[in-house]
């Protein structure tokens, strides 16, 4: 909270800034020796209308309106005369002081004449409501509607007149007080929101620019008998911005009751097309105050002639003296989801409404910064193949833009918050956004969280795809996830959609009381398509969701980073395979995956501290190698990592490996070796590791399993989708705990041909081979092919139409393999190249 001599100082600050004030018309300070000429007063009998000093603004030279003696009931009439013949949007403004003993009289207001004889009144002052001895003023006074609404015009002898009745004298405490009174014509514009022009308005010019008016808010309050006093404050103000200058405040400057303050933006937005969007963001800064039913934004799209609230602002949920941010506010799905027909037009009006009774001093008011509205430019990222078995286009996403880029958005929870029925899933303590300095290797990742503690909120960023791809079924994601210390809660997760958002169905559950806390881990790729179990559209949403009540130092919170959605390029690869893991990471036959299903009886077994991959002088002999364990010590959990083969037709298969025992790794009965042989839908566990009899800190050549013996004795044929999953299981991190793997090798006889077409038609030649390899016999239809090295990696590949050509001389003498697929049909052959 601002001390007390900061906001004195705002208040008068306030009184002497003019709101929009172009084409002045008429302007008087009353510093002159006597009344200007378009002045008429008119005190009544033993009142008086007069200048004098020390009676202004900041005791400055000013009017006063009263009785200099006591005596009876007597009316006061200042007139100001003006020509507003052919004058447009002719608005008023002046500074008002109520003395300590001025009551309210039926006759005390403001006053409009055409023609200077017949008057009529525009605006009640009901003094004995205002505080007394404190300068105010009231929103600019809009002189051409209030003439319409009264059925007059504005002619060359129009007559603004301010009345003041009363019997005592100014020394008995008794009179009003007048000065800085201007009439001009506003320069309000409308401004034209597009895709490529966006509205935004951080207040640095130190004023209200001609978008934004201080209005009466009478139309939109329901709460205040008088909604607007000259306590009322609207306007631009030094030293309360965020980190900037400049700031909106919306309050009182004194405890005079419950008024409404009403601040518009005008906006033309008839550009918007039909099906498209506009959003709203801003922050807020909240002087402990209170929610009621008028506060919140509010929406016209006929110049203000009539309003629709869309939005609630609950100040009581949020925490006191913080800037904060909502998520984008999407102004027709507002709309829509109140049932409220507004189209929108080239008059719209998106009004910010403050109620309450108190100053900023006891802690009533807000402040608004940084306001823009936009066309949001969301774009759905393609992720394509362009054939099976061939990577396409894949979304990655490091944040090192430092921004969200278009394909993101935060969004409110509103949809995903079970927990949220009775309170609203965002406060403007809610942090959704790329911050610096906090990334995986980097300098920006995102961070969910708050930034204060005013109770249980949800946060939502959404990742826009298009996976409509002909021939997507598998579609994966991975990401980096960091703890900082987050309480599991039913609402955290992963959710999904496939019609824009409308509909998320939850795909995966965040258990970070489980995980490590103020570290980075990555779990196992999710298969979205898998998880979703819906068709994938042109417009499917991936949410992320976290919700807690605490904010970042006080340990609730997550990081996210480095992205990456894809189809993946996984292949079967053929024998002989061999990788040593020198490429340095996983090729395209390794997947790592989720132990679910063969963990079992453990649950919850995967963690971000998981770890099974391919690191640099660990493998034998100080090269690469495939390290399982963990990062940290969070509980057990167990790793899993597939190779994936194709067996069919396979004899005097062999897998072969080498195994590093890290010295505190112990037996586990979900440690081993698994066989699945429908592409990883089913497990059967075939060999255990029983690591008290493997030696510890030193790399050991496993004994040789037999695959046919092993499948053949857990009734398993050897298919073209013969998975081997390696598996470890622990609780400790690995510098203590865990396993290596290197040297991996399969070796058995496949026959040359299969099953595509009639096999015993199918040739190759010439085989020894240097230039140009033919394969001949092969069916008319379109066809797939992969040629591999000896080590599983694909050297060619591409789609052919029946019979075709290998140009083979790029490629290094050497064993190689052929594979072609038709649909279900396979067709596998080696050649040598010389």
């Amino acid at each position: 909270m601002k001390n007390l001599s900061s906001l004195l100082t705002l208040c008068v600050v306030m009184l002497i800034t003019p709101a929009m004030a172009q084409a002045t018309i008429f302007f008087d300070d009353f510093n002159s020796v006597q009344f200007k000429p378009q002045w008429t007063p008119l005190p009544g009998p033993g009142g008086t209308v007069e200048l004098a000093d020390g009676v202004g603004f900041n005791n400055t030279r000013g009017v006063r309106m009263g009785r200099t003696t006591n005596g009876g009931l007597t009316t006061n009439d200042l007139d100001l005369r003006l020509n507003l013949l052919n004058r447009n949007r002719v608005e008023l403004t002046f500074d008002i002081l109520r003395l300590p003993n001025e009551t309210t009289h039926p006759e005390d207001g403001l006053y409009f004449s055409q023609n200077g004889i017949t008057f009529i009144k525009v605006l009640d002052f009901n003094l004995t409501e205002w505080c007394s001895n404190r300068w105010g003023q009231y929103p600019p006074i809009e002189v051409s509607k209030l003439a319409e609404k009264y059925q007059m015009t504005l002619t060359n002898q129009f007559v603004i007149r301010f009345r003041q009745r009363d019997k005592d004298a100014f020394n008995w405490g008794n009179g009003f007080q007048l000065d800085n009174v201007r009439v001009y014509e506003s320069d309000l514009a409308y401004f034209e929101v597009t895709s490529s022009q966006k509205f935004c308005d951080n207040f640095e010019t130190g004023k209200l620019g001609r978008n934004w008016a201080w209005r009466f808010a009478d139309s939109t309050n329901t709460l205040a008998a008088t909604p607007t006093l000259p306590s009322n404050i609207t306007g631009v103000y030094p030293n309360l911005g965020y980190e900037s200058s400049f700031a909106v405040i919306l309050g009182k400057d004194c405890n005079d009751g419950f008024t409404t303050n009403a601040l518009d933006l005008h906006l033309d937005l008839s550009a918007v097309e039909a099906g498209s969007t506009v959003e709203l963001t801003f922050l807020l800064y909240d002087y402990s105050d209170e929610t009621h039913i008028d506060d919140g934004i509010y929406f016209s799209n006929d110049g203000g002639v009539s309003f629709a609230k869309i939005f609630d602002f609950l100040p009581d949920g949020w925490c006191n003296n913080y800037w904060g941010q909502l998520p984008p506010i999407d102004i027709v799905k507002c709309l829509k989801e109140k049932n409220i027909n507004m189209p929108l037009t080239d008059k719209c009006i998106i009004r910010f409404q403050q109620h309450d009774d108190l100053n900023f001093i006891f802690s009533d008011g807000l402040r608004l910064d940084d306001v823009c509205v936009y066309i949001p430019p969301l774009t759905y990222f393609k992720v394509t193949s362009d054939a099976p078995g061939v990577p396409g286009t894949s979304f990655f996403d490091d944040f090192e833009t430092g921004q969200l880029q278009p394909w993101w958005a935060v969004r409110f929870a509103d949809a995903t918050c079970s927990l949220c029925f009775d309170m609203p899933p965002a406060r403007i303590s809610n942090v959704n956004g790329v911050f610096s300095n906090i990334g995986l290797n980097s300098q920006y990742a995102v961070a969910m969280g708050k930034n204060c503690h005013d109770g249980f909120a949800a946060n939502a960023l959404d990742l826009h795809l298009d996976l409509s791809a002909a021939g997507l079924s598998d579609v994966e994601m991975t990401y980096w996830i960091y703890d900082y210390g987050e309480i599991t809660h039913i609402d955290d997760g992963i959710y999904f959609s496939n019609d824009g958002g409308e509909n998320f169905k939850k795909i995966y559950n965040f258990r970070p009381s489980d995980w490590c806390d103020n570290s980075y881990g990555q779990l196992p790729p999710i298969n979205i398509a898998k998880l979703a179990n819906m068709p994938l559209t042109d417009k499917c949403v991936i949410r992320f969701q976290q919700y807690d009540d605490l904010d970042f130092i006080f340990n609730d919170g997550i990081r996210l980073d480095d992205i990456h959605v894809y189809i993946p390029n996984l292949i079967y690869a053929s024998l002989p395979f061999y990788d040593d893991f020198e490429t340095g990471d996983l090729q395209p036959m390794w997947a790592r995956r989720f132990a679910d299903q063969t963990s079992l009886p453990a649950q919850h077994v995967t963690k971000p501290s998981n770890i099974a991959e391919v690191f640099p002088n660990i493998g034998e002999g100080n090269s690469y190698g495939l390290a399982m364990g963990k990062s940290c010590a969070d509980g057990f959990m167990a790793n899993a990592i597939d190779l994936h083969l194709n067996l069919q037709g396979a004899t005097d298969a062999a897998l072969n490996y080498a195994l590093f025992r890290n010295f505190n790794e112990q037996t586990h009965i979900q440690d081993g070796i698994y066989f699945s042989n429908d592409g990883g839908v089913n497990f059967v566990k075939v060999y255990d590791f029983i690591f008290a009899s493997i030696p510890a800190n030193q790399w050991v050549n496993m004994p040789p399993l037999d695959i046919n013996a092993l499948a053949t004795s857990k009734n398993l044929a050897l298919t073209n989708q013969f998975v081997i999953r390696f598996q470890q299981y622990g609780d400790q991190a690995t510098n203590s705990n865990g396993i290596r793997l290197d040297n991996i090798n399969v070796t058995g006889t496949i026959s040359n041909t299969t099953t595509l077409g009639q096999p015993s038609l199918v040739h190759i030649f010439p085989n020894p081979t240097r230039d140009v390899l033919a394969i001949s016999g092969l069916p008319t239809q379109t066809t797939t092919f992969q040629v591999h090295d000896a080590q599983g990696s694909i050297v060619q590949s591409g789609q052919v139409n029946g019979d075709f050509q290998l140009e083979t001389n790029t490629l290094s003498p050497g064993l190689y393999f052929v594979e072609c697929r038709q649909g279900a049909g396979v067709w596998q052959g080696r050649f040598v190249k010389l």
